[in-house]
């Protein structure tokens, strides 16, 4: 009886801590090569963070180079890089394409903050397309957004953003 009591105690615990943080990723399956060149440039900071768009870059850039994508690292170069618009898109393509990129990454940071709040939660999202850089044509896309719920917030920012560009480009 003890057994079944302790077993249910713990099956309570993790059904309540995995329903605590919640993730949601829309995308294409991530089917690009390996041997193919890639130019990561900063993302749109569309929060109240500075340097929101700069870090998930950052951080998308070092998966890729970890799971041996051939990633052109150049974020910092090209940081007053804007695309927010047709023409900035267009210029970005052509330094990716001049750089000798085949692809141009980019995306948007619509969320990267600590709720507000006693437990201040981290909640993070993302955006993320990837262009030819001789067609201009999107080739992937993918939006991803996660939080973390009350009891857990000892997780960081940095660390969520991770997670959810993981899973996006699995």
């Amino acid at each position: 009886m003890k057994k079944i009591f302790v077993a249910l105690q713990l099956l309570l615990a993790v059904s309540i801590l995995s329903s605590c943080s919640t993730m949601v990723i829309n995308t294409q399956k991530f089917n690009i090569g390996k041997n193919d060149v890639y130019a990561v440039f900063p993302f749109n900071n569309y929060t109240e963070t500075p340097y929101a768009g700069l870090r998930v870059a950052s951080i998308l850039d070092g998966i890729l180079l970890s799971r041996n994508y051939h990633v052109i690292n150049n974020i910092q170069e090209f940081k007053n890089n804007g695309y927010g618009n047709k023409s900035g898109l267009k210029k970005m393509l052509r330094k990716a394409k001049k750089e000798g990129a085949e692809y141009l990454i980019v995306g948007n940071v619509n969320e990267f903050r600590y709720k507000t709040g006693i437990e201040g939660e981290p909640a993070v999202s993302v955006n993320i397309f990837i262009y030819s850089s001789s067609y201009g044509k999107l080739i992937w896309s993918g939006v991803g957004s996660a939080t973390v719920a009350s009891g857990l917030s000892d997780q960081s920012m940095t660390t969520l953003i991770q997670s959810v560009l993981n899973k996006m480009v699995n």
